[in-house]
């Protein structure tokens, strides 16, 4: 579902209200491995940082994945 969404042009870098986009909560999820690689290679970007600082990385440690 996600790709179909991706395909028909919606934005992979797109915030939440809290600075969230999806690579960070798809980061936070189990079992997410390809959805990120979706993610990435049609450009999200790992380096975007949410409202408290977190990176995508800090994200998925937190979240223990």
């Amino acid at each position: 579902m996600c790709k179909v969404l991706v395909d028909h042009g919606a934005a992979v870098n797109h915030r939440s209200g809290e600075g969230r986009t999806p690579l960070m909560m798809a980061a936070s999820q189990k079992d997410s491995v390809s959805l990120l690689q979706m993610l990435l290679e049609n450009g999200a970007d790992i380096n975007d940082i949410d409202h408290k600082g977190n990176t995508v990385l800090m994200n998925a440690v937190m979240s223990q994945n």
